[in-house]
């Protein structure tokens, strides 16, 4: 036996949910503005780490960025280790934003993929942003 056979009112129902299905507004196609944040500078050993004007680092962010830059400049390894809640992941993007944007105005901005594919020989596939 069929559902409506068995609840006439059954078909009124399916009908009240494709209208209001059909009722939804479609999202809209347009893109949305993005709207860019003013930086400010914030040298840190002769490099230029760029944060959003009302964001003031703590000081155990600036710490963890002076020294993720130091091993940049001497090419060393970092292990970072700080409580949860402590800005690492503030203090370790910002650095290396800043290294990267250190090393492009030295070297060019493709110089970092062939930095990448010279000491990356297993390396099939680099994706440049």
């Amino acid at each position: 036996m069929d559902e409506s056979e068995e609840n006439p009112e059954a078909d009124g129902v399916k009908d009240t949910i494709k209208s209001e299905m059909d009722e939804t507004p479609k999202p809209s196609r347009k893109r949305s503005l993005c709207i860019v944040p003013e930086y400010k500078p914030l040298p840190m050993n002769r490099i230029q780490i760029l944060l959003p004007k009302e964001l003031e680092p703590y000081q155990s962010q600036r710490n963890i960025m002076v020294r993720i830059i130091n091993c940049y400049k001497n090419r060393q390894n970092a292990l970072i280790e700080s409580p949860t809640g402590s800005g690492k992941t503030l203090a370790l993007l910002a650095s290396a934003c800043g290294c990267v944007l250190d090393y492009k105005v030295k070297h060019g901005s493709g110089a970092i993929i062939d930095e990448l594919q010279r000491n990356n020989n297993g390396l099939e596939s680099v994706v440049e942003n």
